[in-house]
């Protein structure tokens, strides 16, 4: 990608892993194809790298699948990796009893929609992510300011 990941590149990222991940996949099944096609004469080397080929595959496939299925699970709830990672420091991701509850999740389909339309007026985001901050501010202080 060559950037970090952030609110302007995430669909970005998550369309690079799917389609990383297809890739691989794809490879990995050649591959197996090909160890079992054999060929007439297949050179001497040519089944041990095939078979280097899918254990290296393999190892990568795996961990970035993973990744893929983490990254679209949370776009399919609306929520960040840091905002997992951090949920028992926000106070705006716990309900009164403190249980984990994200007020931004607005059920899977809305979120998918959401995520694919990706942002449409980058000014007014600002604008309500500034009140929702002071918003916050004003609770963890304990105070009901309004904006």
């Amino acid at each position: 990608m060559g950037n970090v990941i952030g609110k302007k590149n995430l669909r970005d990222f998550v369309f690079f892993l799917v389609l990383e991940t297809f890739a691989m996949f794809v490879a990995f099944l050649v591959a197996i194809a090909r160890l079992r096609q054999g060929g007439p004469t297949p050179g001497p080397f040519t089944m041990t790298y095939i078979t280097m080929f899918l254990v290296f595959d393999g190892a990568v496939l795996f961990p970035v699948g993973m990744l893929t299925g983490a990254q679209v699970h949370q776009a399919l709830r609306n929520i960040t990796t840091n905002e997992l990672a951090n949920a028992h420091r926000y106070h705006y991701l716990r309900d009164a009893d403190g249980k984990f509850r994200n007020p931004f999740d607005r059920g899977m389909a809305n979120n998918a929609r959401a995520f694919l339309r990706g942002v449409e007026n980058e000014a007014a985001v600002q604008r309500e992510t500034v009140v929702n901050m002071r918003e916050m501010e004003g609770a963890l202080r304990g105070s009901d300011e309004a904006v």
